[in-house]
């Protein structure tokens, strides 16, 4: 699935092959058990350039625990947020950046599954991003 805005790249950084896969796999596979090179077994790096300028690795992932789902019009559907930590490659960006892409599955009564991209991810640099979430903990919010 291409994603408007944004272009996948997956290279092996062993044997520096390229790789396609659907990012709703390849992200969460990342950290979970890591991509890896169907010729060399190397570790393959998912760098992604934005059509605003952000030109980034990413480095880490992350997805609830638990996913939210529920039935609508006969169907299953799930939602899966995303936090993503992208490192830029552009040496005058500054610092690790955050990206909260996030997708619908629909599941229909035959088995079909579809996979829906949210348009309207949020990409904010790190130093902001945890300064909403000091903020929010100040206030009560996302305590332990």
């Amino acid at each position: 699935m291409t994603i408007e805005g944004i272009r996948e790249h997956f290279r092996c950084t062993t044997c520096g092959e390229e790789h396609a896969y659907p990012l709703f796999d390849a992200l969460p596979a990342k950290t979970a058990t890591g991509l890896t090179c169907p010729s060399c077994h190397g570790e393959i790096d998912i760098r992604l350039d934005f059509s605003f300028g952000l030109h980034g690795r990413v480095v880490d992932v992350f997805i609830p625990d638990e996913i939210a789902s529920w039935e609508q019009d006969g169907e299953q559907w799930q939602f899966y947020p995303f936090l993503v930590i992208i490192e830029p490659l552009d040496k005058d960006d500054p610092g690790l950046q955050t990206w909260l892409p996030f997708w619908h599955r629909a599941k229909s009564p035959d088995g079909q599954v579809r996979t829906y991209f949210g348009r309207y991810a949020l990409c904010l640099q790190v130093d902001p991003f945890n300064g909403l979430l000091e903020q929010a903990r100040k206030k009560g919010y996302f305590q332990d």
